[in-house]
């Protein structure tokens, strides 16, 4: 049961995870006047397409901050007129010192074995999770 519960809660954060598409997604919402709780889904494919050429051209000062926080983590031939992507990336940055536990580390190098085994295991932990939600067949 231990075991269980220590992967239901993970000892670092999800915030950690940085997403180009979570990034990328809240624009599309917002751009085209919807609230960011709401889903893709109740855009419809030309609004979608408007907003994305409108972002990767970077017309007005959002669309620019919105591309260029993202646009790294995707491959070089995403462009206005391109959707197919061939790969992007995230970016996982566990903040430091870690509190584990109850145990809060001085700095990065207080334990530093200790703490690079948490961020090990909470990495496995979000591969393990992706792979179980993935829809696509993700594979590692």
């Amino acid at each position: 049961m231990a075991e269980a519960s220590k992967v239901d809660s993970p000892p670092c954060s999800p915030k950690a995870v940085f997403s180009p598409f979570k990034v990328v997604n809240t624009y599309i919402k917002l751009d085209n006047g919807k609230l960011a709780s709401e889903t893709l889904d109740s855009i419809s494919d030309a609004q979608f397409i408007a907003s994305f050429k409108k972002m990767v051209s970077m017309k007005d000062a959002q669309a620019k901050k919105t591309w260029l926080t993202a646009r790294g983590f995707f491959d070089k031939y995403i462009s206005a007129d391109n959707f197919t992507l061939t790969y992007a990336q995230t970016f996982l940055a566990p903040g430091t010192p870690l509190n584990v536990n109850g145990k809060r580390y001085n700095n990065k190098t207080d334990g530093e074995t200790e703490q690079q085994k948490v961020y090990k295991d909470f990495a496995k932990w979000l591969d393990e999770d992706i792979k179980k939600n993935s829809a696509d067949g993700y594979k590692a």
